[in-house]
């Protein structure tokens, strides 16, 4: 079936297969995540996982230089940190399935763009249209809609992990917190500042600020944060899809905002699109948060 050819739209033929992967690379550069990481694993791309959890609650795994990582559950998520000796801020940040690989190069990022010890929190987000988007919205790429649960994420943040951290690893309880994401996630912490003034620094790296309503809730609700990085591939407006176009004008005015509300906050444009190496993008973000958070303590 798939070497059966067929008529396309243009008059011209094509085979099943053919055309399968011409919509995928379509949507893939329109920036749907998922169609990006079928073409990767099929092209045999996807990074190796080789985590090796040795109990159920916790497994130390690595101890690489001053950063020793661990792996440990609260409540039914198995959360990944990285710490260094005496780290004087922490990092929050929710990942999906195809972020999990790439955290290591991230951390290792981090450390070499910043010298300031810091620990990194990573959780996972099993849902990620769901649990990171704050209202409902229709679909954008592909059939899945924006679901409605970033309230139940920020405060599992906030009532779960944050005290399980301070308690772990000893921690006062106003210690300094980045929260931070790429793309949606990127999102969930800018609407997460709108909400609490507990994280020091936002990190929004490629941020679906062009989400339905955002900018009408931004400024309606402002970030209460100290310090806020943004950053956006410069290919990332030139998308076939009308809503993701508007990405570019909408963090513009985001950054416009911030800059009126006389916080301090950076726009970064990154060459490429928006899957263009998001650990490395995501790592200069934390550095450059990390620098603004602990240069006033």
């Amino acid at each position: 079936m798939l070497g059966e050819e067929r008529e396309t739209g243009n008059g011209k033929r094509m085979t099943v297969q053919a055309g399968i992967t011409s919509a995928l690379v379509k949507q893939a550069l329109d920036g749907n995540t998922r169609a990006y990481e079928l073409i990767r694993d099929t092209l045999g791309q996807k990074p190796v996982d080789t985590v090796n959890v040795n109990t159920p609650d916790v497994a130390v795994m690595k101890e690489g230089g001053k950063m020793e990582q661990e792996m440990f559950r609260v409540e039914d998520k198995r959360c990944h940190v990285w710490t260094a000796p005496e780290p004087r801020v922490l990092i929050i940040q929710p990942t999906g399935p195809h972020e999990e690989d790439s955290l290591p190069r991230q951390v290792e990022a981090i450390r070499a763009a910043c010298s300031v010890s810091f620990l990194l929190a990573a959780f996972p987000v099993s849902d990620w249209n769901r649990e990171l988007s704050p209202w409902d919205a229709p679909p954008v790429f592909g059939k899945e809609p924006f679901g409605h649960d970033a309230g139940e994420t920020l405060t599992w943040v906030l009532e779960r992990l944050l005290p399980a951290l301070t308690a772990r690893y000893t921690l006062p309880e106003d210690f300094p917190a980045i929260l931070g994401g790429y793309s949606l996630a990127g999102l969930f912490a800018l609407w997460s500042a709108t909400r609490t003034g507990r994280f020091s620094g936002i990190m929004a790296a490629s941020p679906s600020v062009w989400f339905p309503g955002w900018m009408e809730e931004v400024k309606a609700h402002p970030i209460q944060a100290g310090n806020v990085y943004l950053s956006l591939g410069d290919r990332e407006e030139k998308s076939r899809s009308p809503q993701f176009a508007r990405v570019g004008d909408c963090i513009r005015e985001q950054a416009a905002l911030l800059q009126a509300e006389g916080i301090r906050s950076t726009l970064v444009w990154n060459a490429g699109n928006h899957f263009q190496s998001p650990d490395l993008r995501t790592a200069a973000g934390f550095a450059w948060c990390i620098r603004e958070t602990t240069a006033r303590d």
